[in-house]
């Protein structure tokens, strides 16, 4: 039988950061060989948390998979940047390699909660510091949900001036896209246009 040698996988569209903590040998992604996983996609991340995100998780109202319940258990005022979260990752020592993306879903709801609407100026300027400073503590790059809430309410020109703060940090820029099936001609147009006017590696 031919076999190879590879020196590991890339899990490139994964969400481990909703287990990192709580199960951080990566079983799951060892056993497929994948050595290295990048999490925060589909517009999910764990951080940062401030503003009504904070708020909405001291009254149990932010959905998530667990992350956000392990890291209110270790910080109880309900607030830590992607620093804070990363050292706790670390701290953990994950059995793979660990790479966090920004999630454009958080952002949105540390600034504007579940609000369906679109961000004003202010608020899309707000949720780029948030992002700068994301992407300056460790973040490799941002994604979006544009399916998800709240990010289904933000419109193209929202996410390409995000997408020009992550192409001054060389990020990348990862996205479930807006539609499938009938509506995934025009969602990957979206795509590209994203990438093209944001200036930014896309996936």
């Amino acid at each position: 039988t031919r076999r190879c040698v590879s020196p590991g996988w890339v899990d490139i569209h994964g969400h481990a950061d909703w287990s990192a903590l709580e199960h951080p040998i990566g079983l799951n992604l060892l056993v497929q060989g994948c050595t290295l996983t990048v999490a925060g996609n589909c517009g999910g991340a764990p951080a940062p948390m401030c503003g009504r995100a904070s708020e909405m998780l001291r009254r149990n109202e932010l959905r998530s998979l667990g992350t956000h319940t392990a890291m209110y258990t270790r910080h109880p005022e309900a607030t830590w940047d992607m620093a804070t979260y990363l050292a706790d990752v670390e701290g953990a020592q994950p059995g793979v390699n660990y790479v966090q993306l920004a999630g454009h879903n958080q952002l949105r709801k540390c600034v504007m909660g579940d609000d369906p609407r679109r961000a004003t100026p202010k608020e899309i300027t707000e949720m780029q510091r948030l992002l700068e400073a994301a992407l300056e503590q460790g973040a490799f790059g941002m994604s979006t949900g544009l399916v998800f809430i709240p990010g289904c309410w933000s419109d193209t020109e929202e996410i390409i001036e995000l997408a020009r703060v992550v192409a001054r940090y060389d990020g990348l820029y990862a996205s479930h896209i807006r539609g499938e099936r009938e509506t995934n001609i025009a969602a990957t147009q979206e795509f590209i246009r994203i990438a093209e006017e944001g200036g930014v590696r896309a996936q």
